[in-house]
């Protein structure tokens, strides 16, 4: 046992200066299994490491996990003090003093190794050793002698903010010759000045400029701005920078103005692999032919057919609560531009191809009220892993078809009526017959909704009908839809507060208003109604509103809203303000905002949700401002984050090591790679764990993550939603860059 002079480094959670260098290094994430820190004052401090990386705690899906066979750790530490491995085994023993229980009993294996360091410089330390073949875990010792180490581990997956003292984040997908253009330059000690240099593929210096200081230190690091906006030419170009003596340079990236309409439709191929009740060559058999079933208490009560639709991201589940942004998204592209033409198919846009089969489904579980069941999933007493077709014998009226769930809420349903409506509007010519059916589920809703309507009810109510409001209004220039939507449109008006801000509820502001400590605490962190407006449709009615401006803009309720808005941008600012990076941080009321609010599902689906919105808001408001605020959402999830990884598969160079998707039971599959597919994303720490502003995301190496599997669905799981938002925020920026000949940096 060591004497009195040992301090033992803190763990984050209980990190009190959160300006300290590396403070969050010291124990970062789940990414090499499940840590769990282990406090014994005036003794070694140790991070117990599971080498099996199944947490039912996060992870609902059983399956067989292998065990380490070996297990390195490199770090670079700085002062004195030593890193530690030992294998262990764990137990379960019967427990005579609590019956009926048992408990876990560790069982050292051998001695520990160590690598010891004594410098006040950043020294390289490394542990190492093959497995015992009993053993279940390593546990892994920091030991600091005199004062407390600052660490920092190599692997990419436990340092959250990468290994090395200089680093560039910037848009690996590249940029819109009349976008803003930016990288941000972090560094992780302090140094003087800095320039940064365009190159071409020919090694020639096209552009030269120094770099601005951010005066925004996080997370131990500081860090400049690289703004080559002025730079308007097309090709392939790389950034070089050099500050403190020390030099980087990025890999190429596209300037052209076509960038956003590519990536889209790498996207759009997504949605074609995650097609359900059809063979997907390259991916799966044909799939789900007998859906489904109409349940009660576990009991067969009728079959219908629902077959159709997409498999959900990172699961084979159908929600309709997310197939409504998917088809207006498919919309969207097209009415854009984008979608590629298909000879094979008389000239019909693919995009709309695509959306058909959302449509088709959509329509075939609409109920005769005007709702929809709200999806199609497998059998609650069994959790599946495998090929899509395996789940069932494909067969209808046999008995193990999958469950067709109850109907959907009033929001849900308009929402998916809107995007019916909008369809119906585009490809009335090409199928009108298909054209009337939409038509006619939207106009069911909207009757059902026009007779219930009240001015309390929730405001992501008022929203989705107004939007259905809208879209057949457009379609069918009714005055009756004008005047509906006209009155949910105030209605939504009505519940802006005095900070700006859009309440649900007394409840929802209280909760704004709670330190962060209590705000991560609360259930419900998803729901707008009760909660927090991250996921899956988030500021639901700035989307109303904004549509509303595009029919109507000239009238005085057009005035109104204009006024509102900028009431609500000033909150905006606010949120992206909290991050050196520009993205939205934590939506709150208090004065203690994060930039990575601690969610289920990452951030992806909000920042790309305030990506669309903002470029929307930026044409109708002539806002430039607004356009560089949305520009940075789209490319935190291209690379320019913190973590200097692309979060869409395919479009970036550091990509994730492996992706959550229940398409990893394929064999040819393993690692869940499907371009186009958006994650997650990062999210933050949940204050236990890991702090609250921990960007955590799971970037293991494919030797690390065997399969799509083992990875953390938190953050590298696709999901719908995400890859709706993205093609909208797509081809909203393309829009809006190309209806304006130069843009500012910032």
């Amino acid at each position: 046992m060591r004497d009195e002079s040992v301090n033992i480094a803190p763990p984050p959670a209980c990190a009190k200066d959160t300006e300290s260098p590396l403070w969050e290094e010291f124990r970062a994430g789940r990414g090499a299994g499940w840590f769990e820190v282990v406090e014994r004052p005036g003794q070694p401090s140790a991070l117990r490491i599971s080498s099996f990386t199944n947490n039912p705690a996060w992870r609902s899906v059983p399956r067989k996990i292998e065990p380490l066979k070996e297990y390195r750790l490199e770090a670079q530490i700085r002062g004195s003090g030593r890193l530690m491995l030992q294998w262990i085994r764990l137990e379960k023993r019967w427990d005579s003093m609590k019956e009926g229980r048992s408990r876990l009993v560790e069982v050292p294996l051998g001695e520990v190794c160590s690598s010891e360091v004594s410098d006040d410089s950043w020294n390289d330390a490394a542990v190492g050793e093959v497995a015992p073949r009993e053993a279940t875990h390593c546990r892994i010792f920091l030991e600091a002698v005199g004062s407390a180490l600052a660490v920092e581990f190599r692997e990419v997956f436990l340092d959250g903010l990468g290994r090395d003292s200089l680093a560039i984040h910037y848009c690996h997908a590249g940029y819109h010759p009349r976008a803003s253009k930016t990288a941000i330059i972090q560094l992780k000690e302090q140094a003087k000045g800095g320039r940064f240099i365009l190159i071409d593929e020919n090694g020639r210096q096209r552009f030269e400029d120094d770099m601005e200081l951010i005066e925004k230190p996080a997370w131990g690091r500081s860090f400049r701005l690289a703004d080559f906006s002025r730079f308007q030419e097309e090709g392939n170009f790389a950034l070089a920078v050099e500050v403190g003596g020390r030099r980087l340079r990025t890999k190429f990236f596209p300037i052209r103005d076509d960038i956003y309409t590519r990536l889209s439709e790498l996207t759009l191929d997504w949605f074609g692999t995650q097609r359900c009740g059809t063979a997907v060559p390259g991916w799966h058999e044909r799939c789900h032919a007998d859906d489904g079933a109409v349940r009660k208490k576990g009991e067969v009560r009728k079959f219908c057919d629902a077959t159709g639709g997409w498999h959900d991201g990172g699961s084979y589940a159908k929600l309709t609560q997310h197939i409504w942004i998917a088809i207006h998204s498919l919309t969207h592209l097209h009415e854009r531009g984008g979608g590629r033409e298909d000879d094979a198919r008389a000239g019909h846009p693919i995009a709309l191809e695509e959306c058909r089969w959302g449509v088709e489904y959509l329509l075939k579980i609409a109920t005769r009220d005007g709702r929809f069941a709200s999806g199609v999933i497998g059998r609650r007493e069994q959790e599946y892993i495998g090929p899509p077709e395996e789940e069932t014998d494909n067969v209808p009226e046999s008995g193990d078809e999958r469950t067709v769930e109850p109907e959907c809420s009033w929001t849900a349903a308009a929402l998916c009526s809107y995007a019916l409506a909008n369809y119906a509007r585009v490809v009335e010519k090409m199928y009108p017959s298909l054209a009337k059916r939409c038509y006619a589920a939207a106009e069911r809703t909207f009757a059902a909704l026009e007779k219930s309507k009240a001015p309390d009810d929730p405001i992501n109510l008022h929203a989705a009908a107004a939007l259905l409001c809208i879209s057949l209004w457009r379609a069918r220039g009714k005055e009756q839809y004008r005047e509906e939507c006209s009155w949910r449109a105030l209605s939504i008006l009505q519940k802006q507060t005095d900070e700006g801000i859009f309440a649900a509820g007394e409840q929802y502001l209280r909760r704004l208003a709670l330190p962060a400590g209590e705000r991560i605490r609360l259930p419900d962190m998803t729901d707008p109604d009760t909660g927090m407006e991250y996921a899956p449709a988030p500021f639901l009615y700035l989307h109303a509103l904004l549509c509303y401006l595009e029919r109507s803009i000239d009238d005085a309720l057009a005035l109104e809203i204009r006024g509102a808005l900028d009431k609500f941008f000033v909150r905006i600012k606010q949120c992206t303000d909290v991050s050196p990076f520009g993205q939205m941080g934590e939506w709150t009321l208090a004065d203690d905002a994060v930039s990575f609010p601690s969610m289920p599902r990452g951030n992806n689906t909000y920042l790309l949700a305030c990506s669309y919105m903002l470029a929307k808001a930026s044409a109708l408001l002539n806002r430039r401002d607004l356009a560089n605020t949305a520009q940075r959402q789209l490319e935190w999830v291209l690379g320019r984050n913190i973590r200097g990884a692309c979060m869409v598969c395919g479009a970036g160079h550091k990509e994730l090591g492996a992706y959550y998707t229940l398409y990893a039971a394929i064999e040819e599959h393993a690692n869940g790679y499907q371009p186009g597919g958006v994650v997650n994303g990062i999210t933050g720490g949940d204050g236990r764990e890991l702090p609250l502003n921990f960007p955590c995301l799971d970037i293991r190496s494919p030797k690390e993550a065997r399969s799509g599997l083992d990875v953390d669905p938190r953050t590298n799981q696709y999901w719908m939603p995400n890859c709706a938002w993205f093609i909208l925020a797509c081809g909203e920026i393309t829009k809006m860059h190309n209806a304006n000949t130069q843009h500012t940096g910032g």
